[in-house]
């Protein structure tokens, strides 16, 4: 049966919960030899490497730099957080998966939580019910032995291993079980690469929150960017995405916000009552179109603007940390303290190629 292949439940606390409960029988549990390969929260160095474990001190070294991003998603992650173990849920959160078909179901799977993360693989994983075939063909000669209980399948394209893609399917599936049980005479140079899947499209943000690592070059971050304006209460955030574009539902909101007379009446009904900031209307806002090239150019201005600035900021930033011992001082874990580094370093490179994007297209607007 499935439940013998992984813990598994349909919410993440509640796997955690499941986890726990399993932690607690010790060597009765079935799952007592997986259980034993999981570490404590102090093997597991993730209460230097999650934010969601740093101390309160931390947060008046980041604002500057990343406008409060992470504090933020730690602070809405906090109820989820409090219905669970510590422990539990830091291992739920960086080592379970989905479960297909469906991916409604949570699940820790052996020997599949040791697989890190590589945005651009595309690593898949199904679920093999009792009954079919060793590939899940359940057509009859299909030449592949039936299994008598349920199975998960992965299949690892080539450019899942670290390095030497020209490899057949075939030379790939030999090398990949011979990591495990490699024989004697081996000489394939794949014995020793590491294999990758891909957790998801997950942005920098998210991977440091619940998993303890900053990706670099991620193609997949994206970086929330607040501009102030003075008409609002507070700051618009728009998205940054590390291909360089700017996330046009977040631009939405900005174009309403910067709109005249003449743009306004040529509004729908319900784009002008969210352009008046009428409760109920923010979800018109974030389909607002190009408006007219006036109000573009001057979204787009300040934009460029507040990621100039951005840049800057994170630039002086790290050129404080960089000198003498001052991270050392505020931030004794060496862990923590690269995290912090690489994180904003990451963030600086993302809004600094939405910047360059911006400049190419409309060098006008920057003297």
């Amino acid at each position: 049966p499935f439940d013998t292949l992984c813990l598994s439940s349909t919410t993440s606390d509640g796997l955690a919960d499941r986890l726990l409960f399993e932690s607690t029988m010790g060597e009765s549990s079935f799952f007592a030899p997986y259980l034993d390969t999981i570490p404590t929260l102090a093997e597991s160095g993730f209460t230097s490497s999650m934010p969601r474990f740093w101390p309160e001190e931390i947060w008046d070294l980041l604002p500057q730099g990343d406008g409060k991003q992470l504090q933020t998603a730690v602070e809405l992650d906090q109820d989820r957080l409090k219905l669970s173990d510590d422990w539990a849920q830091a291992m739920v959160d960086s080592r379970s998966h989905f479960v297909p078909p469906n991916g409604k179901e949570y699940a820790m799977t052996p020997v599949l939580d040791m697989i890190n993360h590589k945005p651009t693989v595309a690593t898949t994983m199904k679920r093999v019910p009792a009954g079919s075939s060793n590939d899940g063909n359940e057509e009859e000669g299909s030449g592949v032995a039936a299994d008598k209980s349920d199975r998960i399948l992965l299949q690892i394209p080539a450019d899942a291993w670290q390095e030497d893609n020209n490899k057949s399917s075939n030379d790939l599936f030999a090398s990949f079980k011979n990591l495990f049980s490699p024989p004697a005479s081996q000489t394939n140079n794949l014995q020793e690469q590491e294999v990758f899947t891909s957790y998801g499209n997950m942005p920098n943000v998210e991977l440091l929150l619940n998993y303890g690592f900053v990706c670099p070059n991620n193609p997949c971050n994206t970086e929330t960017l607040p501009i102030p304006l003075i008409r609002a209460n507070q700051p618009m955030v728009v998205a940054c995405h590390a291909n360089g574009s700017l996330a046009s539902e977040t631009l939405g909101p900005l174009r309403l916000a910067l709109i005249n007379r003449e743009e306004r009446e040529r509004l729908s009904e319900e784009q002008q009552k969210a352009a008046a900031g009428v409760n109920g209307a923010s979800v018109v806002a974030s389909t607002v179109p190009v408006l007219s090239p006036r109000n573009e150019l001057e979204v787009l201005a300040l934009v460029g603007g507040t990621l100039e600035e951005a840049v800057y900021d994170i630039k002086n930033l790290l050129g404080e940390y960089e000198q003498g011992d001052f991270l050392t001082q505020k931030v004794p874990d060496v862990t923590t303290s690269s995290l912090m580094v690489s994180y904003l370093k990451e963030r600086q490179s993302t809004l600094q190629t939405c910047l360059t994007s911006i400049q190419q297209e409309y060098p006008d607007l920057f003297g």
